[in-house]
């Protein structure tokens, strides 16, 4: 059962646009796409996927930008984004992912 915080749609996004997924292949899972906007150990795996790709510089800037809810303004370093890691909450981490693939002209259309 999912969490009331979890939020689907947010997941299927995830799965789509930052693993490459299709549609047809989330909607078959049983379960659903991942908890990416719920669960810490999911959102890392998005994590993970952003900052060892070619959207890197995006996705910091992104988790910097959504990190200004919370009063933070530096910019990220090695340290400084494992740092907003651990402030942001998962559907934050996920967010800053959809908009750093949308600022780079790399999100999955359809």
């Amino acid at each position: 059962m999912r969490q009331a915080e979890n939020d689907e749609g947010l997941d299927i996004e995830i799965a789509h646009q930052v693993f490459g997924l299709s549609r047809e292949a989330i909607d078959a899972w049983p379960w659903g796409a991942p908890f990416f906007s719920s669960d810490r150990t999911a959102a890392a795996d998005v994590v993970g996927r952003m900052l060892t790709g070619p959207d890197r510089q995006a996705f910091e800037q992104e988790l910097e930008q959504a990190a200004r809810h919370w009063g933070w303004g530096s910019t990220p370093d090695h340290a400084g984004t494992a740092t907003l890691l651990l402030v942001l909450t998962p559907d934050e981490i996920c967010r800053a992912a959809l908009k750093a693939l949308q600022k780079s002209g790399r999100a999955a259309t359809g």
